[in-house]
C-alpha cells in the first residue's frame, strides 16, 4: 500500500502527476542501475500533503541510493514555467493557484553532494509572491495521451 492509499474526501482531492527524470540508482553495496525515466499519478488529500508526505510517496514508487535525494520542482502550465518546491508554503501556493486540480511535479534524483546550480538557461522571477526558478530546457511530457 502506497503511503497515499488511504480514503480521500473528494472534495480535497487533487491528483499529483510526477515525471521522475532517468537517473542512476548509487546504492550503499556499490551497485548501481540505471533508473529510466518514469511516470506515475496519483490522488492526495491537499490540506495534508506536505513534501516530506511527497517524499514518501516517491520512495514507495522508485528506489534511490542513501546518498541521494529527490528534488522536486512543480511545472505551472499558466504561465509554463518551472518551479522548485523548498518548502511547504511554495506548495500550498500551486495548490492554490491550481484550477484543474492537478499537480504536475517533475521529481530528480540527485546526489546529495552535488547540489551545483548552473546559470545556464536559468531565470528568477517572481509571479503571484512566489519566487521561481523557471527551467526552461524541459516541457511537460504527454504521457499517455495526457495533455495540458
Amino acid at each position: 500500500m502506497f503511503p497515499s492509499d488511504v480514503e480521500i474526501n473528494s472534495d480535497v482531492t487533487y491528483t499529483v502527476c510526477v515525471q521522475f527524470g532517468q537517473f542512476i540508482a548509487k546504492f550503499d553495496d556499490g551497485s548501481c542501475v540505471l533508473v529510466p525515466h518514469k511516470y506515475d499519478e496519483w490522488v492526495v488529500d491537499y490540506q495534508r500533503c506536505s513534501l516530506a508526505s511527497l517524499q514518501k510517496d516517491f520512495a514507495a514508487r522508485v528506489n534511490w541510493g542513501s546518498n541521494q535525494e529527490v528534488e522536486v520542482s512543480v511545472f505551472d502550465k499558466s504561465i509554463n514555467l518551472e518551479t522548485r518546491l523548498e518548502n511547504d508554503s511554495v506548495l500550498r501556493a500551486f495548490f492554490d493557484r491550481c484550477v484543474d486540480r492537478r499537480l504536475y511535479l517533475f521529481a530528480d534524483v540527485v546526489d546529495k553532494s552535488a547540489q551545483v546550480i548552473s546559470n545556464s538557461g536559468l531565470t528568477v522571477v517572481s509571479h503571484s509572491g512566489v519566487e521561481s526558478a523557471a527551467y526552461y530546457s524541459r516541457k511537460w511530457p504527454h504521457p499517455k495521451g495526457n495533455k495540458l
